[in-house]
């Protein structure tokens, strides 16, 4: 209930703060989208960028921003199994565009569509790299006692 809160109090910050002239899409990216977005972040150099469609294809649920002209901006999407695990990856803006509340909207549409569909004691979480831990805490999401592991594998 408290994240749910936490929600609307930032989407209703957003709407008073900001005249928002972008279209907000509940969906996946494209394949093309993704890479637009993924490439000048520098991802495309850690990320896989050639099983993007099978990894978007197995994705929960998604949103993406376009600006005026239709060119996409933002995106996020969710992956995991929809039910227990709800795990939010790939939040990107367009370098541009960063700075500009659109990772906050981007998060906001995401956890809407959580709140929607999780049922209790859902979990809910997210990579970050240390200097952003404070955009998620916003969310309620926070440090806990875990500790996340993972590994890349590299094809040698």
């Amino acid at each position: 209930m408290q994240s749910q809160t936490i929600v609307h109090q930032l989407q209703n910050q957003l709407i008073k703060v900001h005249a928002f002239p972008y279209r907000i899409e509940h969906r996946l990216p494209t394949v093309p989208e993704y890479k637009y977005l993924c490439v000048p972040v520098g991802w495309g150099q850690i990320m896989n960028l050639s099983v993007a469609e099978q990894a978007i294809d197995h994705s929960v649920a998604g949103v993406v921003i376009h600006d005026e002209s239709g060119q996409v901006i933002a995106m996020g999407r969710i992956v995991g199994d929809g039910a227990t695990y709800f795990y939010i990856q790939d939040v990107v803006v367009f370098p541009d565009y960063q700075r500009a509340g659109l990772g906050t909207v981007v998060l906001t549409n995401l956890f809407q569509f959580i709140m929607a569909t999780a049922p209790e004691k859902a979990f809910i979480g997210l990579f970050s790299v240390p200097t952003a831990v404070w955009f998620y805490e916003k969310f309620t999401l926070e440090k806990r006692d875990l500790v996340g592991l993972f590994t890349v594998k590299e094809i040698l």
